[in-house]
């Protein structure tokens, strides 16, 4: 594909690189992994749950442990829930604290791990699992801190088997690169595997669908780590078409890119080309230029992450997070923002939506728009001076979002909550927030 179809494709797409794949649902499943090493502290385990209907019920439990509270949620206000303590998953092993989500109407579910410093992740409803996943960790972190990763179960057995990329531990045997790992899983088990060493690229292929946690665990001086905790997506929900603006964030390094199938994936600066093969499994580096934007295209399905580096002089480890495909671009969006980080939005429109986008149901004015190489696309930020939840929406278009914050936590990056189903995005229209959200210029 030459630069000027290139060009047209994205046009066509044009349509928010920074969109977002997950959705509401009414039932989850999900784990809490190890923060940092066992050396004192107690975490705080919170589940952040978001109604989208009135009379919303949700029931919080423990499938394989005596855990259970029905709760009723307020509508568009997120509410929090602490968890136990003995939630928190430690070390390789399997585990019995698998943590489900049912609710009667769709929600959305934002699970956070807060210690020395915070892993939070938007969590996917099971009907978004999948059987195929290639793994994708921290690709170099400080020495003594564990790359891990987790899987949780459904609701029947199922056999899980992980090509792995690096030596793991479980049941008393030690598992090297290139080795197979085989388990069955019984209903609502998950379990957790660490290692010295990066996990990315390993194959995992499972009977029935599972969720995939994958991460950072730290070690040493818990101040200077930040833990990382995100939910990866199975292989059906990739994509082929990607749009990253300039962020402000800290040491943005490079993207990190696997595909299952071999392809050619072409990036785009300005009027540059690059064109970079990747082979299934095999994760591929590209720097990134964080003062321009970038455009990705690949013919086959790709996997695309953000890997920043340190946060700073204090923070050793840095962050992840999935860039999501344009074609996942929505209408209307939940945005969290946490309290205790400086949080923005960062916008990507096509250039004559500008006028039609609200957040929180007042228009949005005063950005500085910048435009994107030669499409029809512009991005900004918004910085969002009230924390937790907010709705950005656009009557008539798709756009593309992610909201970024940073303090003395460390910082994260995440994605807006889709709000396209259904009759979601027309009932938000009438609901009552908890409070206003002040726009001031990004």
């Amino acid at each position: 594909m030459d630069l000027k179809l290139l060009l047209c494709a994205w046009t066509f797409l044009y349509l928010g690189g920074f969109s977002a794949s997950e959705s509401p649902g009414t039932d989850f499943a999900l784990v809490l992994m190890q923060n940092v090493l066992p050396i004192g502290g107690k975490p705080r385990l919170q589940l952040l749950l978001t109604s989208f209907f009135p009379n919303t019920i949700a029931d919080i439990r423990m499938p394989r442990r005596s855990y259970s509270t029905v709760v009723s949620l307020p509508t568009g206000i997120p509410t929090p829930f602490d968890l136990p303590e003995e939630a928190e998953l430690f070390g390789s092993a399997r585990s019995n604290m698998t943590i489900r989500v049912l609710s009667n109407k769709p929600v959305s579910v934002v699970a956070i791990n807060m210690l020395y410093s915070t892993g939070v992740t938007v969590v996917s409803p099971i009907s978004d699992l999948g059987n195929e996943y290639y793994i994708m960790t921290p690709d170099s972190t400080p020495e003594g801190d564990l790359s891990q990763m987790a899987i949780v179960n459904g609701p029947k057995p199922s056999f899980v088997s992980i090509l792995l990329t690096s030596m793991v531990h479980l049941d008393n045997a030690t598992y090297l690169p290139g080795e197979q790992l085989n388990l069955t899983l019984a209903p609502w088990e998950s379990v957790q595997l660490q290692s010295n060493e990066s996990m990315t690229g390993s194959h995992l292929v499972s009977e029935e669908a599972v969720a995939v946690f994958t991460g950072l665990v730290c070690a040493g001086d818990p101040e200077l780590c930040n833990h990382i905790y995100i939910q990866i997506p199975p292989t059906t929900a990739w994509g082929s078409n990607f749009i990253l603006p300039p962020l402000r964030a800290p040491s943005l390094s490079h993207l990190a890119i696997l595909s299952a199938t071999d392809t050619i994936v072409k990036f785009l600066h300005g009027n540059d080309t690059t064109e970079m093969a990747v082979s299934p499994g095999m994760m591929e580096r590209f720097e990134v230029d964080p003062t321009s934007p970038l455009l990705i295209h690949s013919p086959e399905k790709i996997l695309v992450y953000l890997n920043f580096g340190k946060i700073n002089s204090s923070i050793g480890s840095g962050v992840l997070y999935r860039l999501p495909p344009l074609e996942k671009a929505c209408v209307a969006y939940a945005i969290i923002s946490l309290e205790g980080y400086t949080n923005e939005v960062l916008l990507v429109v096509n250039v004559n939506a500008r006028e039609g986008l609200e957040l929180d149901h007042k228009p949005i004015l005063g950005l500085e728009w910048e435009s994107i190489n030669e499409t029809d696309l512009v991005y900004a930020n918004l910085h969002l001076s009230d924390k937790g939840y907010h709705l950005v929406s656009d009557a008539g278009h798709d756009f593309g979002l992610a909201t970024t914050g940073s303090g003395k936590l460390g910082f994260y990056v995440l994605p807006g909550i889709c709000l396209n189903k259904g009759k979601i995005k027309w009932y938000i229209k009438v609901a009552a927030l908890a409070k206003p959200c002040n726009v001031t210029r990004g």
